[in-house]
């Protein structure tokens, strides 16, 4: 039997970020600052060269605070960032429960969330380098690497490659997500940036709505979904599924 295929209409995901960041505007707006700052550049997955940027973060605390900070915050980078998804994931899935020290639950597999935001970070670098296009596509194609590897007990590796079969069929819809979420990372800069604090979370909260979309389509082994009445919740004004998280 077919898997289903997702819906990832842009503006739709953007509607059911700004949905849950209403539910729960605090948490997202604190946690945001955190994975910003340290974990991120905060400004949305793909379009803006998230992982060459990300690699930029270390350069800039090279200048600012020597090279051991520098690795410091390589370092931890991973972790925040697994945290991070993970925790924006709960909340668009309705789990109101999500508090602040969820943002470092990544800290729990540090080995497997380092390795993949190294291997993340040097494959889109590179891909920018050599032809620009290529380090957009491998941007978009493995940003669910850090979910995954939240995910699932699966290696670094392999969580990389899951995260590629899940975005591949829909590279055209997530690019046109990348584009909506610059455009909407522009609006809140020009809102005296103080609009960044809102379009910063609710476009990551699009992101992981996209990779709640695609893991839904998908199912389990490729197969369809079928979700108990009592296990779906609303969100944003539609049925959305109250799985719970693997270990």
């Amino acid at each position: 039997m077919a898997s289903q295929h997702a819906r990832l209409d842009p503006i739709a995901l953007i509607k059911r970020g700004y949905a849950a960041f209403r539910r729960k505007p605090g948490i997202c707006i604190a946690a945001w600052i955190i994975y910003a700052m340290i974990g991120g550049n905060g400004s949305g997955s793909g379009f803006d060269f998230e992982g060459a940027q990300e690699l930029g973060w270390f350069g800039i605390a090279l200048i600012a605070g020597g090279a051991l900070f520098g690795i410091a915050v390589m370092i931890i980078a991973g972790p925040v960032r697994g945290g991070y998804d993970l925790a924006m994931l709960r909340i668009l899935r309705g789990d109101d429960s999500v508090d602040i020290g969820d943002v470092f639950a990544g800290f729990e597999r540090f080995g497997k969330l380092l390795i993949v935001y190294l291997v993340y970070g040097f494959v889109v670098f590179f891909g920018i380098v050599l032809c620009i296009f290529p380090g957009i596509y491998l941007a978009i194609a493995l940003y669910p690497s850090f979910l995954v590897a939240m995910e699932s007990d699966d290696p670094p590796i392999d969580c990389m490659k899951r995260a590629y079969a899940l975005t591949r069929p829909y590279f055209w819809q997530l690019l046109g997500l990348s584009i909506l979420s610059f455009g909407v990372t522009v609006l809140g800069l020009l809102a005296c940036c103080v609009g960044l604090l809102v379009a910063g979370p609710v476009v990551q909260l699009a992101w992981m709505a996209a990779y709640d979309e695609m893991t839904m389509a998908q199912g389990d082994e490729g197969e369809p979904i079928t979700v108990p009445a009592e296990d779906i919740v609303m969100v944003g004004g539609r049925p959305v599924e109250n799985k719970p998280l693997r270990p």
